[in-house]
């Protein structure tokens, strides 16, 4: 991506759009969200390892165990989500967790205020996650299903970018938009989701290809870029395919 003008424009409307969404009409078939100021949750993911489709998995597992009287508060307050390095098996004595991976590689807490037990009492034993400063994952297409009972069988496409981007950030990314495409219901118990990794997305050919943000079924990821100060860049795009069908 050139970062031309038009293409942060772009960017910039889209960014709008979405804090207007979260922070007004707030998660679809859920509880409306706290008003931004006192919508704090945050959910808190510990990680012993980074297995690429055992954390995907386990993302969409978590964001659909989330409970309704804490969805929408955690949708208002953007899913924060806190990452830190240690070993689930080790602490499921100590803290109750709403998720964890069937190999006990990674869990997740149901989000609370950041001050209260379990968030503050992680924060304090472990080290943030951090991983590799490039991500090494595979550019390969993943493929697997939202966890749950399946109305329709839709079909998603998820387009991330990894070019520059570290293992930290790329759970940031895929942390956000999957966990708010669940919470809106644009991803839904059954979905059939595929993610490619290109090195970049260019926001005109999400555009073109994908339609017009927000009116089409699709959700992004647009944060700062630490490369390049003062621009914004688009890490992410899902896109629900409404018929039953093969994957784009």
């Amino acid at each position: 991506m050139t970062g031309t003008t038009e293409e942060q424009r772009l960017l910039r409307t889209w960014l709008v759009a979405h804090y207007h969404r979260v922070t007004g009409a707030g998660a679809p078939g859920r509880p409306s969200p706290a008003p931004p100021e006192r919508s704090t949750l945050r959910a808190v993911a510990v990680l012993r390892d980074l297995d690429l489709t055992a954390f995907l998995n386990g993302t969409l597992a978590f964001a659909v165990a989330v409970p309704d009287e804490l969805a929408g508060p955690w949708y208002g307050a953007f899913t924060r989500t806190l990452f830190l390095a240690g070993n689930p098996a080790s602490l499921v004595h100590r803290v109750r967790f709403l998720h964890r991976t069937e190999d006990a590689m990674m869990a997740w807490t149901a989000p609370v205020h950041p001050e209260r037990d379990p968030a503050r009492q992680l924060s304090r034993m472990l080290k943030l996650f951090h991983g590799p400063v490039v991500w090494p994952g595979e550019r390969r297409r993943i493929t697997l299903r939202v966890p749950g009972a399946g109305r329709d069988g839709r079909s998603a496409l998820l387009r991330v970018a990894t070019a520059r981007v570290s293992a930290a950030e790329y759970l940031i990314h895929l942390n956000h938009v999957l966990c708010e495409s669940v919470l809106s219901g644009l991803l839904r118990p059954g979905d059939r989701l595929a993610i490619d990794h290109p090195a970049e997305l260019d926001p005109r050919d999400v555009d073109v290809a994908l339609g017009h943000a927000p009116r089409a079924p699709a959700h992004f990821r647009i944060a700062q870029d630490p490369h390049r100060p003062g621009a914004l860049r688009l890490y992410a795009h899902l896109a629900v395919t409404e018929q039953t069908g093969e994957l784009p």
